[in-house]
């Protein structure tokens, strides 16, 4: 898991409404936690961005290879990063915070593959169980 104390607080794949994007549905898992908690890599990759935008706030992305990225939206504070880098697993990319489009602190952890979202749990051990 990206943050040692996180609870999900929004699944993968449930519909929101916002006034901003309308009715969509939410492709990534949400985990809430406190805030400037450590957020890590959850796989070894390369830095492929590290910007800050207005809905995403603090967004850091990690290219694992094989067409394989990792998301992670609403940081506090970038780590000692910088583009290009290759970070090990477990490597901290942030801290957990609520910039961008946030309504408390959490991580917006989303996974990609070949452009399309997929269930971030899935990519992970058999230790954290979902349905």
């Amino acid at each position: 898991m990206p943050v040692d104390q996180g609870r999900i607080s929004c699944e993968f794949g449930t519909t929101r409404i916002t006034q901003e994007k309308g009715r969509y549905m939410h492709r990534a898992i949400d985990l809430a936690s406190k805030p400037r908690d450590v957020v890590w890599a959850t796989q070894s990759g390369i830095v492929v961005l590290k910007a800050r935008f207005a809905s995403s706030g603090n967004t850091v992305v990690l290219d694992h290879g094989c067409g394989i990225l990792s998301l992670f939206f609403h940081l506090e504070k970038f780590a000692d990063i910088e583009l290009g880098q290759k970070l090990a697993q477990g490597n901290p990319v942030g801290t957990v915070g609520m910039t961008g489009y946030a309504t408390g602190p959490h991580l917006h952890w989303e996974v990609s593959v070949n452009g399309v979202q997929v269930q971030p749990l899935d990519w992970l051990e058999n230790v954290y169980p979902h349905e």
